[in-house]
């Protein structure tokens, strides 16, 4: 059988379109598992954070529970403070809308010496203020405590625990803040709850 010439370049034409082809899907799909895997991390990173979020509202919630002095080391009390003292102190936003951040802190350091447990902190000087940095195999992640009274929400959003028979002598709103980084920028995971008094 004899070639014509024209169909030797029309095959090496076609070779060359199927590699290309070939290329471009390989291409897709290394794109795909890439970004598949960026979300997959982003994914684990979220529930990461939000379980570190849930754990700081749980930590609140036993130190409301224990009330033991000092667990609430603070220059808003004139002594060693208990969560209970919280609720006769004003921590509406500041004039310029800030917040008081408080720091969860682990026994021995910023604690008193008694504490087994978890204690919070705010004010300057040890351990504070600067967020709880938290370790993990997916990262490096900060926490920080916001609580605050809810009569005044300068988001113009409802009082989440106010109402005729939750007050701010009753409740203060608790919002723990976790922040993380990855490649593709900054991320914030946020857990609010009321801690009521215990009657």
């Amino acid at each position: 059988m004899k070639i014509n010439s024209n169909d030797k370049g029309q095959t090496l034409l076609e070779v060359i379109a199927a590699i290309a082809i070939a290329s471009l899907v390989i291409a897709s799909m290394l794109s795909l598992a890439t970004k598949s895997n960026r979300n997959a991390n982003f994914a684990r990173s979220t529930a990461q954070a939000s379980k570190i979020a849930q754990q700081g509202i749980e930590v609140i919630r036993n130190i409301r529970d224990e009330n033991e002095q000092d667990y609430v080391t603070t220059d808003l009390c004139s002594s060693g403070c208990r969560w209970s003292d919280m609720y006769s102190t004003n921590l509406s936003p500041l004039a310029n809308l800030s917040y008081y951040n408080f720091y969860l802190v682990r026994p021995p350091s910023g604690c008193p010496a008694a504490a087994v447990s978890w204690c919070i902190f705010y004010g300057t000087g040890t351990p504070g203020p600067n967020p709880e940095n938290i370790s993990t195999d997916l990262g490096n992640f900060t926490r920080v405590v916001r609580i605050e009274d809810d009569n005044f929400r300068p988001d113009g959003s409802d009082n989440a625990c106010n109402s005729a028979t939750l007050t701010n002598t009753s409740s203060k709103l608790v919002i723990v803040i976790v922040k993380w980084d990855d490649p593709s920028g900054s991320h914030t995971s946020e857990v609010s709850s009321c801690i009521t008094a215990i009657r």
